[in-house]
């Protein structure tokens, strides 16, 4: 078997086990959805919101935005892109949206860059959560996300957005292993 053969086997298969990893990421963001959903405090919330509150909101925004990374990463595999932050992935993305309608949708939303912003202040500094009337809202950066900032409608929103990009991994793979075999044949 040629090198070249053999080389876009490994990048294959290693593209395989980035899209499980990130389907895997996107149970855990639903399986801390529904922890929130369960610890989440009768209003009013106590401030500071308890621990459990707190990190499984961590877990549903952090998984949440690792789905797009994993799912990245897949495709940079196939591609040879560098992936890491929103710019960098964005493009990655933006070389498949003319072969998947679905894809560029999902990229034009406003809460992909959102909770990329949500993350970095989790990861980075904190996010302050405030409580209103109803519920608990996270006070965040300005964006163009107008939908409602209540922590449990925000989490749900990340959970189904993550969601909505597993569910075009069969059209990205059909893409991917199409460009591959051109480039086989080429």
């Amino acid at each position: 078997m040629p090198e070249n053969q053999r080389s876009a086997e490994r990048s294959q298969e290693l593209c395989c086990k980035f899209f499980t990893a990130a389907v895997r990421q996107g149970e855990i963001s639903r399986y801390h959805l529904w922890e929130l959903h369960r610890d989440l405090c009768p209003d009013p919330c106590p401030y500071p919101i308890p621990v459990p509150v707190q990190a499984h909101f961590e877990g549903v925004i952090i998984s949440a935005v690792a789905v797009e990374d994993k799912i990245a990463m897949a495709i940079s595999q196939l591609l040879g892109d560098k992936t890491g932050d929103e710019d960098k992935n964005r493009r990655i993305f933006e070389k498949l949206t003319s072969h998947i309608e679905g894809l560029r949708c999902w990229l034009q939303k406003p809460i992909r860059k959102d909770l990329r912003a949500v993350r970095a202040l989790v990861v980075h500094q904190f996010s302050n959560k405030r409580p209103d009337a109803p519920g608990l809202v996270i006070e965040k950066p300005s964006s163009e996300y107008g939908e409602s900032p209540e922590l449990r409608e925000y989490c749900f929103a990340a959970v189904k957005h993550a969601h909505e990009l597993t569910d075009l991994i069969p059209e990205l793979k059909r893409e991917l292993w199409r460009r591959l075999s051109a480039r086989r044949s080429a």
